[in-house]
């Protein structure tokens, strides 16, 4: 709520002007020609009436002040896509506008970055006027840090979070959250952008999907063992032994994945372990899988 000082005058014949609250009675609230009212918020009148040494007028004079309330604007922050346009609006119908480029309308269209501000007058009794001031701006570019890749989890990271950004993993499904679940196995591509959609990183990411198990059983079906994504790490090994610590085979580059035999005999259904090797910079992964029949 709004609260204002106003500044009354009156002039009087002989003696000086006494101000009141009330038309007959009350106290004096000021005295002189000029008297300052304390703070108001709604319509209020005040009463003065001449004083020359305690010969007062016979009635008071009402001075009534009318709260005529400014247009209601905000000041904004416009993102401009350049080379695009932005539409800049005054944000109130209904009123007389006149903005810095000397435009005169409600809605304008602007294609360059820096501050506008347009003036908005009411139409009505006091002619009321306020500013609202447009700062159109370019949107940051989003920088994509890392992205973070726990199985099927799949978390992006950003450096800068000054801005108001989406995220994507097949560049077509934006969502607000920087993390997926259930992302398919492979060489994917991590995106961030700006949610006017005019800037956009990418980052690329390997999911690894490790089978938790396999059935040979020639139907088409987990017939073989295959660690999805390890074809983008050539120097990659998956060491496979069985439950005792045997050595049973070994993938890579040229051989991606093991048919559950050993010497082209099958091997029976069972639990095997697995050491995976991506390169000598890294730790090596183990874990274990079944083999069902």
């Amino acid at each position: 709520m709004w609260f204002w000082n106003i500044f009354l005058e009156a002039s009087v014949s002989e003696g000086d002007p006494n101000w009141y609250t009330s038309e007959t009675g009350g106290i004096v609230v000021g005295t002189g020609s000029l008297f300052i009212t304390p703070s108001i918020s709604s319509d209020t009148i005040y009463y003065v009436e001449a004083n020359n040494n305690d010969c007062r007028s016979t009635a008071r004079t009402p001075i009534k002040i009318e709260i005529i309330p400014l247009p209601d604007v905000k000041n904004e922050e416009v993102v401009l896509c350049a080379p695009n346009s932005a539409i800049l609006d005054a944000g109130i119908s209904n009123m007389s506008y006149l903005w810095s480029t000397g435009e005169m309308t409600q809605k304008i269209t602007v294609s360059q970055l820096g501050t506008y501000f347009v003036d908005v007058t009411a139409s009505t009794q006091g002619n009321c006027s306020n500013r609202k001031t447009i700062k159109v701006i370019e949107p940051l570019v989003p920088e994509i840090q890392k992205v973070e890749v726990d199985n099927r989890t799949v978390t992006i990271i950003l450096k800068n979070l000054d801005s108001d950004y989406e995220y994507s993993i097949d560049g077509v499904n934006f969502q607000n959250s920087n993390v997926f679940y259930n992302a398919p196995g492979g060489l994917q591509t991590a995106y961030a952008r700006e949610k006017s959609g005019c800037k956009t990183a990418s980052r690329s990411f390997i999911v690894l999907l490790v089978p938790a198990f396999f059935t040979p059983n020639n139907d088409s079906y987990n017939d073989v063992w295959e660690i999805i994504g390890i074809e983008n790490y050539p120097e990659a090994e998956v060491t496979i032994f069985d439950r005792y610590g045997k050595f049973i085979t070994q993938l890579n580059i040229s051989k991606k994945y093991w048919d559950g035999t050993l010497n082209k005999v099958p091997l029976p259904a069972s639990d095997y372990w697995y050491a995976l090797k991506i390169d000598n910079t890294q730790p090596i992964l183990r874990g274990h899988f079944s083999l069902k029949r």
